[in-house]
């Protein structure tokens, strides 16, 4: 299993706020905490988004300002440094 830095930078490409963000490994069964807390990301915006050392398959999700809610799985987030969503 391949280790190391999974942090990202979460670019919001689409025309309403990111309001809430979920990653957890994949070889977890639970989303876990929004990653977002209080904060949202808005259209045209960009967060850095820290996750701890190690695994670095994760899976993603955004939950957008109208309750859409969009998911990626399997990303190898240690080798990117930011993801996109629109």
């Amino acid at each position: 299993m391949a280790q190391g830095n999974p942090s990202f930078a979460l670019v919001n490409d689409g025309s309403r706020a990111i309001r809430e963000l979920y990653a957890s490994p994949t070889s977890s069964n639970d989303w876990g905490e929004d990653r977002l807390g209080r904060d949202t990301v808005p259209p045209g915006g960009r967060m850095t988004i820290r996750l701890p050392e190690g695994a670095c398959s994760y899976d993603l999700r955004v939950v957008w300002a109208n309750g859409r809610a969009e998911e990626r799985r399997g990303l190898n987030l240690c080798e990117t440094d930011e993801l996109s969503f629109r």
